[in-house]
């Protein structure tokens, strides 16, 4: 059976699902070149469908993953920022009108579902709840749906809600408590990423590599202590909590927000609201736990993305696992979509590399026609590529399979040699152009982690997902993938089997510099996806600084006259 899974809200995907396997998952942002291009995801749907090498006759069944959107607007970054201003105003219609009429939630369904039936597909479309949805992915996406274990989603609202928390027992999921989008924690984090005049729904993980700067100030301290006072948790809802008395809904707290936070230091705001909300989730958890008496976690939803609140998470003694999706946003719902209504969900370990792969051919025929470059196939890319990166070369590797999600893992990558503090300066500055005070991530090999980070009996970290401290003895050798303020990394544990090709190219670098590992970035400029095809990774190469470029296994190098 072919379920195809939709997702088509911020961040729009699709997804297919056959005889309850993920075949493919794909971002639409990856083909619009808009960052989180949102509306339904009609470029992924042709790419997966190409690639599947089927129509939409061939599918079963059409998932929609969230019955109702609150938001249905914020297809792009404009409409992410007129809808924010509008909250902040008190002119959002959401924050005077009541729930969606019956009749105007089938209306809006229909809209949604048009283009399958416009296009001749005349199966069964369905819509699941958002929630729900983030829960089978979180569940079998990571493969804990082998043992027991309690599953916990949280994100800003989504179908009326912010939290859930769910228990997994002898094949059954089983609700235990939610969260009303009205008591939101996650939504806080997007308010105030607003508020400090970044992009909600994108720049949050800005203020959460800001939020180390103000740490240790008493200031970022009482702004910690302001926020986790508009909540409560309650003895007799283990599970769930609540607003604090006076607390306007989630809906009208902007400006409240705004009274709260007023005449504080930019800092100091990003470090207490990370300091809330990496201890407010955390006792979230362990409550949860405790109550459910279960010790194995999965989690999911937008507020996981937080890759300093997972690292705490994954370190907590009476948790023996916390397992988190790749990119756990919204854009991973479109497979929970399809896993609701598969019978029976292969929970093998996910494969993140869906994507189309190009042939040499292929590359060499768009290339053809480009001046000033110098282009050869190699042999032994990886030996070429190593050779450049040890010696102080910033190298884009474009190869395989595109990775789903928000993180470069190899296939899709900007490298160079960790130890070079210098080359910082001139990734930001000629190539990435990201704001100062972001940090870089570092790919680690497996067999060699526990001499560079701390983590709990051998933690994996296959998709970047967690933080870990730094050994001392190690600092020199990643220093420029670490955060330059607290040390820590945000790393990709890479095992052989993961991506064969690209454990070779850290191999080859390991003989020639005695290092494991290479500072690894998103291969885009600042703005704009990460590359998917060879078209776009030559349009990136060309605008930016970049000098060297590996497209499979070709070599290209810019003429420097």
């Amino acid at each position: 059976m072919r379920i195809l899974g939709v997702h088509d809200g911020h961040g729009s995907s699709a997804s297919l699902v056959t005889n309850g396997r993920l075949r493919r998952v794909l971002q639409e942002e990856r083909f619009s070149r808009v960052k989180n291009q949102g509306g339904l995801p009609v470029l992924a749907i042709r790419e997966i469908l190409d690639l599947e090498g089927i129509g939409l006759s061939d599918i079963d069944l059409v998932a929609f993953a969230t019955q109702r959107f609150r938001n249905p607007r914020m297809h792009d970054s404009g409409l992410v920022h007129a809808t924010f201003l509008d909250l902040f105003r008190g002119t959002h219609y959401s924050q005077q009108s009541s729930e969606m009429a019956a009749d105007d939630l089938v209306a809006l369904q229909d809209t949604r579902s048009s283009w399958f039936k416009a296009g001749g597909y005349s199966g069964a479309v369905t819509f699941v709840d958002h929630h729900l949805c983030h829960a089978l992915v979180a569940l079998h996406g990571t493969g804990a749906s082998r043992s027991p274990c309690l599953v916990m989603t949280c994100d800003g609202q989504g179908d009326g809600l912010s939290a859930t928390v769910s228990a997994y027992e002898g094949g059954t999921l089983t609700l235990l408590d939610s969260v009303h989008r009205d008591d939101s924690v996650a939504q806080i984090y997007s308010y105030i990423t607003f508020l400090l005049g970044f992009l909600p729904l994108e720049h949050e993980y800005k203020l959460m590599g800001l939020a180390p700067y103000g740490a240790s100030s008493q200031s970022a301290m009482q702004v910690s202590r302001l926020l986790a006072e508009m909540f409560l948790f309650e003895q007799a809802r283990p599970f769930s909590w609540r607003r604090a008395e006076l607390v306007p809904k989630s809906e009208l707290m902007p400006a409240y927000l705004v009274e709260l936070l007023r005449y504080r230091r930019f800092d100091d705001i990003a470090a207490g609201l990370q300091m809330f909300f990496e201890e407010f989730i955390v006792q979230w958890v362990q409550r949860s736990a405790k109550a459910a008496g279960m010790t194995r976690v999965a989690v999911g939803g937008g507020a996981f993305m937080n890759v300093k609140l997972n690292g705490r998470l994954a370190t907590l003694p009476e948790l023996t696992s916390v397992d988190v999706f790749p990119s756990c946003g919204d854009e991973s719902n479109s497979i929970g979509a399809a896993y609701a209504h598969s019978d029976r969900i292969v929970a093998n370990k996910f494969d993140i590399r869906t994507g189309r792969v190009f042939g040499n051919e292929a590359i060499e025929k768009l290339l053809g026609g480009i001046a000033d470059l110098r282009i050869k196939r190699v042999t032994n890319i990886a030996s070429e590529c190593a050779s450049l990166l040890s010696s102080g070369e910033i190298v884009a590797r474009f190869d395989g399979g595109s990775e789903f999600g928000a993180r470069a893992l190899g296939n899709r990558s900007i490298l160079a040699d960790p130890r070079r503090g210098d080359l910082i300066e001139v990734l930001n500055r000629a190539i990435k152009n990201r704001d100062f005070w972001m940090p870089f991530a570092a790919t680690i090999m497996e067999p060699y982690a526990d001499g560079i980070i701390h983590r709990r009996e051998n933690k994996r970290s296959a998709h970047m997902m967690y933080t870990f401290s730094v050994r001392d003895s190690a600092r020199k050798s990643v220093y420029a993938a670490l955060h330059p303020r607290d040390f820590t990394c945000r790393a990709q544990l890479l095992e052989r089997p993961d991506n064969e090709r690209y454990y070779e190219l850290l191999e080859q670098f390991l003989i020639r510099t005695g290092v494991p590992a290479l500072l690894n970035t998103s291969f885009n400029l600042h703005g704009e996806p990460i590359v998917e095809t060879p078209s776009d990774a030559i349009r990136v190469f060309m605008k930016s600084g970049l000098r060297h470029l590996v497209l499979g296994d070709l070599m290209i190098e810019k003429m420097v006259s």
